[in-house]
């Protein structure tokens, strides 16, 4: 059976293209692409008539699942495709543990050698600054921030920004400290934001 073509692939990303299988001799095909994701669900990521999509915000060094179906059939082409790897010295997993034990000079010397690990999700699918939020380090949020980290990126899976995670995980002072850092906070974040703040057992965050 033909499957899709891996175009190319990148640290976070990969480009599948799948002209090799729905050319468009019979017309145009609707093409669903779907991602198997961390709870072994399958959701869809790509819904239209393109034969080529990049799929983005993946981690690093790591295989995923695929499938993809023409509107007009009902089966299902299964496929695997991984990203690539940083190296073996500094790496995802470095930054991680510089993280989770709060190693600032790590941190610091792992941005300067490589500065897009500050926004390369692991394994876990979390890049540093959902990890610094879940430790409740704001000195480490502090620094990645300060350090380029990018604080609008969202996760893969839920979509959530780090703004809405912190939100979400009920650490009120890193969403306070997001709030005051990030530039360009959508009417989404905005919201949530705002009804957080409504809350009274919250009124420290306003």
């Amino acid at each position: 059976m033909l499957k899709p073509q891996i175009k190319s692939i990148n640290l976070n990303s990969i480009t599948i293209n799948w002209s090799n299988i729905y050319c468009g001799k019979n017309g145009v095909y609707l093409i669903k692409l779907q991602i198997c994701d961390n709870i072994k669900e399958w959701k869809t990521i790509y819904y239209g008539p393109k034969l080529e999509f990049k799929v983005d915000r993946l981690a690093v060094c790591t295989c995923y699942n695929f499938r993809i179906q023409n509107e007009g059939q009902k089966d299902w082409i299964y496929f695997k495709a991984a990203t690539q790897d940083v190296g073996p010295y500094t790496s995802v997993i470095h930054m991680t543990r510089a993280v989770k034990l709060g190693k600032t000079s790590v941190i610091r010397k792992i941005a300067h050698i490589k500065p897009l690990l500050l926004n390369i999700e692991n394994k876990e699918n979390k890049t540093p600054i959902f990890q610094a939020i879940e430790a409740r380090d704001l000195q480490i949020i502090h620094l990645l921030v300060a350090l380029g980290a990018n604080i609008n990126k969202p996760q893969l899976y839920t979509n959530r920004t780090p703004l809405m995670f912190s939100i979400y995980k009920g650490e009120l002072q890193a969403a306070k400290l997001l709030i005051d850092k990030v530039k360009a906070v959508s009417f989404d974040q905005r919201l949530k934001a705002y009804q957080v703040t409504k809350w009274p057992d919250h009124d420290d965050l306003i």
